[in-house]
């Protein structure tokens, strides 16, 4: 069978058992001539009229290399059941992993499941059977643990259970934007939902508008998510993570100046990698909506906080820019970045900034990053 890689599932040849002849070394028989006369002690042959074969063994001998044989055939059993054991769990270590490389490789990967196909044998089909026993099984308990976990209600006023995220609702009716429970995956998260722009539908991820809220944080909390959801919050990497990993999705980025200029930049394709890749960014598609194009330099950068450097500049950016975000070297847009009123170079490149539309200095009154389901 094939997997999404493109490997090819190695074919195992069908067990061939060893006979009992290789464990066993023969003893050469011994016949009596047939003039010898017999002998024996304790034992008398009047009234026996049974043949008398001089070529078979003694019946405790006989019995001996029975025992022998029952033992060597139970020990090779075994042996061979422990080497398919083995075999099985590798491969299905193997299958999960790419079984999870399907998923995560990229927002419009699809689930591919390996297609197992029976080898000519029954021992082969026997092997194959048991391992997609255990594959069924393990997918049940994620999916048992996983509606356990968002079988509850968020503890907000505006709480629908179920949805996976903002257009799900607005689909379901809820049209008040606001800030409701959303279940990426079935793990329940709180986010604001723009109901309102460009047909609504919005999932919130990230919104700066007035300068509550220090962004200016380590891993952990980024990871997480923080802030107030009806002001000021970042969503969480995580949840990006679960979010983009179960559609494809689209992002726009409103903004505001001080002027009271209003522009947006959209993005038809948004996706937010693993923990385990550093929760890598892949954005393409930009069509303007006057602010310019200040993303596409970040596409393909893993994400940097003040205490996690994974940025491919020599420098700390998201220490050089008091920010975190997907810094390349280090940034045209500085999202989470020290909250400043318009033009200011007194420390230079730190501000809400969005390279594009105002420069760098220039920090922004307002940024709102939000996602939804392409259509």
């Amino acid at each position: 069978m094939s997997f999404p890689d493109g490997s090819v599932h190695p074919r195992r040849e069908p067990h061939q058992p060893r006979r009992l002849d290789d464990f066993l070394v023969t003893q050469p028989q011994r016949r009596l001539p047939q003039d010898q006369t017999h002998t024996h002690t304790g034992h008398s042959d009047v009234g026996d009229s049974r043949p008398r074969d001089a070529t078979r063994a003694p019946p405790a001998a006989q019995m001996s290399v029975d025992a022998s044989a029952a033992i060597l055939s139970a020990l090779r059993e075994l042996t061979e059941d422990n080497r398919r054991i083995k075999e099985d769990n590798l491969q299905l270590r193997r299958d999960m992993q790419l079984m999870y490389q399907a998923i995560t490789a990229r927002p419009s990967a699809s689930l591919q499941v390996p297609v197992v196909t029976p080898g000519p044998t029954s021992e082969q089909n026997r092997r194959l059977s048991n391992t997609v026993s255990v594959v069924r099984m393990v997918v049940s308990i994620v999916l048992i643990l996983l509606l356990a976990v968002g079988a509850h209600c968020g503890k907000t006023t505006n709480c629908v259970e179920g949805e996976a995220d903002c257009d799900e609702l607005l689909k379901n009716g809820v049209t008040d934007s606001g800030v409701y429970t959303i279940y990426p995956f079935r793990t329940s998260v709180d986010a604001y939902c723009d109901m309102e722009t460009d047909s609504g539908g919005w999932t919130v991820i990230q919104k700066r508008i007035d300068g509550t809220v220090n962004f200016y944080r380590p891993w952990d909390q980024y990871r997480d998510g923080f802030g107030d959801k009806k002001g000021e919050y970042w969503l969480g990497l995580q949840n990006l993570f679960l979010l983009t990993a179960q559609k494809k999705y689209e992002l726009r980025v409103d903004m505001e100046d001080f002027n009271g200029k209003k522009v947006f930049a959209k993005y038809s394709s948004f996706f937010v990698g693993s923990e385990g890749d550093g929760y890598r960014l892949s954005v393409s598609g930009f069509s303007d909506g006057g602010a310019g194009d200040s993303l596409t330099y970040h596409n393909g950068q893993k994400f940097s906080t003040l205490d996690k450097d994974q940025d491919p500049n020599s420098a700390h950016c998201a220490r050089a820019r008091l920010g975190a975000f997907w810094y390349n070297g280090c940034h045209y847009a500085n999202p989470n970045g020290v909250y400043r009123w318009g033009a200011d170079a007194t420390i230079s490149y730190v501000g809400v900034e969005w390279y594009s539309y105002t420069g760098y200095n220039y920090s922004l009154k307002s940024m709102t990053m939000m996602i939804r389901p392409v259509p």
